[in-house]
């Protein structure tokens, strides 16, 4: 069984694991939060039962190691965020089904409290994923990857500012119009031309001042093209890789 040890006296560096439909990756930082070392395993499915998840996570070393901390995050276009005015443990099936087909009997829904916003993040997971870290790490709750990006880079302010995380073919989007939160969305998109089109969509259906909402677009490494692009159209975007 693999054992990911957390030890907060001794040992000031932190993990995170990021699962995505192929398969995950490791982070390990520093106390500066500075990023060490990465790591890519690459996974046609994830197994479906507890011990062939263990099997595969037996294989990586950084998981026998020690860390002050562990994060582990779970990335999907599978969620829905419902304000907490109309939220209730027991509906959380029926509200997740309001913009998606049905839960899987492979999976189960979980939540992040997004409490600045009065909201309640769900989401689904294979079960199996659940159910092995419960085990190695039930002190830690699964993120969704939009509650982590909100989380590190989205800031509590009294101003309008878009923010895009950027994954490969897809935007994740978040809204703050004056202060309030105005949308979280996921968009498919192939070429730098789909980018622009739903980000002006965005700013034109949300009344947003092009001239005044900035727009931050964060996992951008590289992507001076589409920087420059965003820029004939917005005044104020930069990117933060």
């Amino acid at each position: 069984m693999t054992s990911i040890v957390r030890d907060s006296n001794k040992n000031p560096y932190s993990l995170s694991i990021r699962f995505s439909s192929d398969g995950f990756s490791l982070y390990v930082f520093d106390e500066n939060k500075v990023q060490l070392s990465e790591r890519n395993v690459v996974l046609e499915t994830i197994p479906e039962t507890k011990d062939g998840l263990i099997d595969v996570l037996s294989g990586v070393d950084e998981l026998t190691l020690n860390f002050s901390s562990v994060r582990l995050i779970f990335e999907s276009e599978l969620y829905s965020v419902i304000p907490l005015a109309v939220y209730s443990e027991q509906d959380e099936l029926a509200l997740f089904n309001l913009h998606h087909n049905g839960v899987k009997s492979s999976e189960c829904i979980l939540k992040n409290e997004l409490l600045a916003w009065d909201a309640v993040l769900l989401f689904s997971v294979p079960a199996v994923i659940q159910s092995v870290f419960s085990d190695v790490l039930p002190e830690v709750k699964i993120e969704h990857h939009i509650y982590t990006f909100i989380s590190d880079f989205v800031a509590l302010e009294n101003d309008s500012n878009m923010h895009i995380w950027l994954r490969p073919n897809f935007l994740d989007v978040v809204v703050i119009k004056n202060g309030n939160l105005q949308l979280i969305n996921s968009f498919k998109y192939k070429t730098n031309e789909d980018f622009i089109y739903f980000v002006l969509n965005i700013y034109d259906k949300l009344l947003l001042d092009r001239e005044h909402c900035k727009l931050s677009i964060h996992n951008a490494k590289k992507r001076n093209d589409l920087i420059e692009l965003v820029s004939k159209y917005i005044s104020h975007c930069k990117c933060i890789d």
